[in-house]
């Protein structure tokens, strides 16, 4: 004869440290996943900053009119004293470089919150020409580099560098 009065189930204790087990495990992995964010967000902004030059060659490839104007070349300046932006530009004085008054501000842009522009020695102007495409750096480099850095990190590991050669190829390194 079978003995049917035994009850089946978990005991509390047992529902008690599968709970902990669970909560224990999901905190490690909140407190990762926050970590991982900020250094997400650096490869974002760099991933952002590098179809803004992208968007620049494109403007000068298919020489682009902007608000009537055919500038010579299209371009990107970063000003070394400012460390949270920077400016597409069209060139309508034809002398490779930003001005303020006399060429075209395409777009203004900021980069966000907790990374900067980090280690400009010079302004530096990267520029498309029109209609070819052909690659000007100023100052005259066979390439632009461009570090960007989080915030309250250090380099090498809470930075990465945006380098434009003169061949028009543009790379996160």
């Amino acid at each position: 004869m079978k003995n049917t009065d035994k009850k089946r189930g978990f005991t509390l204790t047992e529902i008690l440290v599968v709970i902990f087990i669970i909560g224990f495990i999901s905190s490690i992995m909140i407190v990762n996943w926050r970590s991982n964010e900020e250094r997400y967000k650096l490869h974002r902004i760099a991933q952002e900053v590098v179809q803004d030059i992208r968007s620049a060659q494109d403007m000068a490839l298919t020489s682009f009119r902007y608000e009537g104007n055919i500038p010579s070349a299209y371009g990107v300046y970063f000003d070394k004293q400012d460390s949270r932006g920077y400016i597409i530009f069209g060139d309508l004085n034809e002398n490779g470089r930003y001005n303020s008054n006399g060429d075209i501000v395409v777009e203004g842009v900021e980069i966000s919150e907790g990374v900067e522009i980090y280690d400009l020695s010079n302004d530096l102007h990267v520029l498309f020409s029109i209609p070819d495409g052909f690659t000007q750096i100023y100052p005259t480099n066979p390439f632009a580099r461009v570090t960007l850095k989080r915030t309250n990190g250090s380099c090498p590991d809470d930075c990465l560098d945006i380098v434009v050669r003169s061949t028009g190829r543009v790379s996160i390194e």
